[in-house]
């Protein structure tokens, strides 16, 4: 993983064999169990949380040699790259305009749903909901 140092934090960033790019934020860190982590799956917009001896098994290591020559493995460190800055921009914004997470549930499907495990919408800002709710939908019942 690789470090990506922020506003005094230190962020980190890496490849999960199955997940993608993943990315440790210490701010989302509280109250999760000690022997699990909380990080950001960037190809699903969402945070997850995993048990840290398992995930530390998946992940894709820089210095791994059967890696280093499949070119999806470059692409992958190069986008990654990319990924970090502007989450943790956007994310540590929007956690000081939140000053906490949100817990609630789906007005569709009644699903427990909290800001943090759950992506935001872009347009309303609520928490968007694995069966694809939000406000925007709300507002148009």
């Amino acid at each position: 993983m690789k470090k990506f140092p922020f506003d005094d934090k230190d962020y980190w960033s890496g490849i999960h064999e199955t997940l993608g790019i993943i990315i440790y934020d210490p701010t989302a860190q509280e109250k999760v169990d000690p022997e699990k982590v909380r990080l950001w799956i960037s190809s699903q917009s969402r945070m997850g949380t995993f048990k840290k001896d398992i995930l530390k098994d998946r992940l894709i290591s820089d210095n791994h040699k059967s890696n280093y020559n499949d070119p999806t493995y470059h692409d992958a460190v190069q986008e990654y790259d990319h990924q970090v800055q502007p989450y943790v921009k956007k994310y540590h914004d929007l956690r000081i305009k939140m000053m906490q997470d949100r817990f609630t549930h789906c007005f569709r499907c009644k699903q427990d749903i909290n800001s943090r495990d759950f992506r935001l919408c872009e347009k309303c800002e609520w928490i968007k909901c694995d069966c694809m709710a939000c406000g925007c939908e709300y507002e148009r019942m």
